[in-house]
């Protein structure tokens, strides 16, 4: 058996600690059948312990499960356990197994008990689907939570932050965060038309069949994602292979969701017009085939900007890394270079593509703006012979990012940086929120572009070309800056 699933089991699961828990959870549900219920007699009872029964299930599997996953390994490291852990012959899934499995048995136990009133009401009240499906909703949201928490805690592990106790509460914050959005989607799911199906690359389904499934393949990514960085801490060598399958896999799942555009009446009615007046032909629901694949690679390319962005704030910085891979490009030794790629290279790299691929399907958009609008629309001044091209935007958000990331880079490369990746990420937020507002607010909007993405005029390719200019001299800053650190000693 798993030597440390086995220990967690018998730390978890003590004969008193299995008696308690079901007896105060049977006394909560006692206490509310005789004196809470509505609707009939017997139904609204059981309804009744069926609703306290979801509140105590998020308590204790999502609440206190992840503020237990949180701390499976940053509360190692401060007890002075964790070293002999790394040295033993564990290996990196025996360890996440262990930890995630046996460190949240007895709240599973729990979770369980209060499993079945719901299963019960949902049976007594539902079709022969429910059943399944809310017993994989739950299963999932928590195992989704716990891993959560868990990849965040391994993230401060990695950064060397996880003797404060702050890396415990953001990582519980993290996998809370997690099940409560999953939670509110879900119960968004019980007002959605029987009627209309939810389509993903025009395959049609149920949408809560879809996002049980959705919540399953992202719990395992997570698993994965903890197995992966568990391979690190242990100092086991780990290919990118894992993390370019994600991005690939993140990009095509939101991707699919642009065909749920054609499920929505207006938009089809809108596009269906506009594309009968083309003598374009129109697929899902009236959507054509050339928006669709626009809104596609639109979609995939704010994943793959989004992945880059997330990826250099939270990732450590190995300058000895990033120093050796200059130099193997240097020396033609393309594919080490590659393999030897920070997380954030990768998810720039698919951004890149991403953004090609969009710039060789869109052409100029013509827009038509009401007479009586044209006059008070704050943004028409911004088209040009009523047309749009939103190719060189696309080209100048690529360009923000590289510059972005050279700011995270150059306040990482200080000698002494006290939490720069705060600071970083704070200068970016001023960058595309704060001074774009003053500029919008002093109606100066061909400035925008000088320090947001932002089409400053209907056709010009001159746009991407500042952010070029900002994004080359970040990175020469970035580069002296270190020079002067290894000069210095």
């Amino acid at each position: 058996m798993n030597p440390e699933l086995q220990r967690n089991l018998w730390l978890e699961l003590s004969p008193m600690r299995l008696l308690m828990m079901p007896a105060i959870i049977g006394l909560i549900f006692a206490a509310v059948w005789t004196t809470w219920g509505f609707g009939t007699e017997a139904q609204g009872q059981l309804a009744a312990v069926a609703a306290v029964a979801r509140s105590l299930f998020f308590f204790i599997v999502v609440i206190w499960g992840t503020w237990i996953s949180a701390r499976l390994v940053t509360g190692e490291i401060r007890d002075r356990t964790w070293d002999f852990q790394r040295m033993s012959a564990i290996s990196s899934w025996s360890m996440v197994a262990g930890k995630l499995i046996g460190g949240t048995a007895f709240i599973w136990y729990g979770g369980a008990i209060c499993l079945v009133p719901i299963i019960m009401y949902t049976a007594a009240t539902g079709d022969g689907g429910d059943v399944p499906r809310e017993i994989l909703f739950r299963v999932g949201m928590g195992v989704f939570a716990h891993a959560t928490a868990f990849f965040v805690s391994m993230l401060a592990v990695r950064r060397d932050a996880a003797s404060s106790r702050l890396a415990s509460f953001f990582a519980m914050a993290a996998g809370v965060g997690a099940a409560a959005w999953v939670w509110s989607v879900w119960i968004g799911t019980q007002d959605w038309p029987l009627n209309v199906q939810f389509t993903w690359y025009q395959i049609e389904m149920a949408l809560p069949t879809f996002m049980v499934a959705s919540l399953l393949v992202f719990a395992a990514w997570a698993i994965v994602g903890n197995w992966t960085l568990m391979r690190h801490e242990l100092q086991i060598p780990t290919g990118p292979f894992i993390w370019i399958g994600f991005i690939v896999f993140a990009m095509a799942y939101y991707a699919g969701q642009a065909d749920f555009l054609g499920i929505l009446d207006e938009l089809s009615g809108t596009v269906n017009a506009a594309s009968k007046a083309a003598g374009d032909l129109a697929n899902v629901n009236g959507i054509p085939d050339s928006i669709l694949a626009s809104a596609r690679w639109a979609i995939a390319l704010t994943v793959a900007l989004s992945l880059a962005y997330v990826s250099i704030l939270v990732a450590p910085k190995n300058w000895v890394q990033l120093r050796q891979i200059r130099e193997q490009f240097k020396s033609g030794k393309f594919a080490q270079a590659l393999w030897n790629l920070p997380s954030w290279g990768y998810a720039s790299i698919a951004a890149l593509f991403a953004a090609i691929i969009l710039m060789t399907m869109l052409e100029p958009v013509s827009i038509d703006v009401m007479e009586g609008m044209a006059d008070d629309w704050v943004f028409s001044n911004l088209i040009s012979d009523g047309q749009i091209d939103l190719r060189p935007t696309v080209l100048a958000i690529f360009a923000f990012m590289i510059r972005d990331i050279g700011i995270v880079l150059w306040f990482n490369a200080a000698k002494r940086a006290r939490r720069p990746d705060i600071a970083a990420a704070l200068t970016i937020w001023v960058l595309h929120g704060v001074v774009p507002a003053i500029f919008a607010g002093a109606t100066a909007f061909t400035l925008i572009g000088l320090v947001s993405p932002w089409p400053i005029n209907g056709d010009s390719w001159m746009q991407p070309v500042w952010p070029a200019l900002e994004a080359a001299a970040i990175l020469f800053l970035v580069a002296a800056r270190r020079r002067m650190v290894r000069s210095a000693g």
